[in-house]
């Protein structure tokens, strides 16, 4: 803990798990550095229950295994459990009146177990990411005024196809919160709350990628890097496999669907630690998200984007992505250029030491978190928090 500073309770809510053997989000690494600083983290892993099991997700039975209505330990001052009732609701595509969803939203995100109400009793600081965690705001609220609220958003929730309750319910959360925490400039656009917003960017574990020196690959093969499945666009890594056969596609965190060839190889739901060295020496990075003006922000919100040019990897990403840090080959699935040309093209892509400009790492993110709740005692309060209020609604 910093000289000066108060040891505080933080409270995670989120519908990411926090085990090894799945991936790690922004979520994940921001609870480990507030820990790292001294504070006492607890984070809830809501959003699944025994519908998970009968969906077949391997999330919900390690959760079920080691963190079942209970926090363990994950490392000093950092506690993980996970809320497993025996229903929950969620974000569906069926015509399910909007009465009933939000009734049962709002039914779910007041129904607190006592091992975790106890520690946002105790929290001074409650962080609810974007999601399902929404929908505990006012039970939260309720159980400890005095701590502050923060919306932790991480998307746009029309864009990743949110229930439209949810959406209904992030504007009570805006109202309620203290702060709101945005990766991008075009996500803090949705909120009138301007006062609370605060854009802190996405940031990269450098010494894991640091430390990552052997490559999994075979020497003299090509090797592309495909990361998550948010807005994942089957069609785009199936036609760029097919056009260019000499690559190997490895793909991560998604359960693919698509045709088969023998240059695409799917790793399935790993840790980031395994992870990590097939981004580190990949030789180009597949960003295959949906066409969708809707996501634009992405631009300045997508982690992998991040841990791609952190790594010098030139990176294919559809044209609809606006982002101009040097690293990227843009593609149009419609247009008449083979896709071979444009694989090529990245692969022919200079690297350049501007790729990783600003790139904060973890301890960073979590400082300009944290300076707006803790006052003006600290360097990190002090900087500027990524862009000033009015930068935020000019872009």
């Amino acid at each position: 803990m910093r000289k000066g500073h108060t040891p505080l309770r933080i409270a995670f809510l989120s519908a990411h798990v926090f085990l090894n053997g799945f991936r790690k989000t922004s979520v994940h690494f921001v609870a480990e550095e507030f820990a790292k600083l001294g504070h006492t983290v607890h984070f809830t892993t809501i959003s699944y229950s025994m519908m998970s099991r009968l969906k077949g997700d391997a999330r919900y039975s390690a959760l079920k295994s080691h963190q079942n209505n209970r926090y363990i330990e994950v490392s000093e001052g950092l506690y993980a459990g996970a809320y497993l009732p025996a229903v929950h609701p969620f974000s569906s595509t069926l015509p399910i009146p909007a009465f009933i969803e939000e009734a049962a939203f709002r039914a779910y995100g007041n129904s607190i177990p006592d091992f975790m109400s106890e520690q946002i009793q105790a929290a001074d600081i409650v962080f609810l990411e974007s999601g399902t965690a929404i929908a505990f705001a006012k039970k939260v609220k309720n159980l400890n005024p005095r701590a502050k609220l923060v919306y932790f958003c991480r998307d746009r929730l029309a864009t990743v196809g949110a229930a439209p309750s949810l959406v209904r319910l992030e504007k009570e959360l805006s109202n309620a919160a203290d702060l709101i925490i945005v990766p991008s400039q075009f996500i803090g656009h949705q909120f009138e709350q301007s006062n609370k917003v605060h854009f802190v960017p996405q940031g990269v574990d450098k010494v894991a990628f640091d430390a990552s020196v052997t490559s999994p690959y075979k020497s003299g093969t090509v090797n592309a890097i495909v990361v998550g499945d948010m807005l994942f666009n089957a069609n785009a890594v199936a036609s760029f496999a097919k056009a260019s056969p000499h690559v190997a596609f490895h793909l991560f965190g998604t359960k693919w669907a698509g045709p088969k060839f023998a240059n695409l190889i799917d790793h399935g739901e790993a840790s980031f630690s395994e992870t990590v060295p097939f981004i580190r020496h990949a030789d180009i990075a597949l960003a295959p998200y949906k066409p969708d003006p809707q996501a634009a922000y992405l631009a300045e919100s997508s982690l992998k984007l991040k841990q791609f040019a952190y790594c010098q990897l030139p990176v294919l990403i559809p044209s609809e992505i606006p982002i101009n840090r040097g690293n990227e080959v843009h593609y149009d699935l419609s247009n008449s250029t083979p896709l071979a040309d444009v694989l090529n093209r990245a692969l022919d892509l200079k690297f350049q030491n501007t790729w990783s400009d600003g790139i904060l790492d973890w301890a960073g993110v979590a400082e300009r978190t944290l300076a707006p709740l803790i006052g003006n005692d600290n360097r990190a309060a002090q900087q500027p928090l990524g862009v000033s209020q009015a930068a935020l609604y000019a872009y």
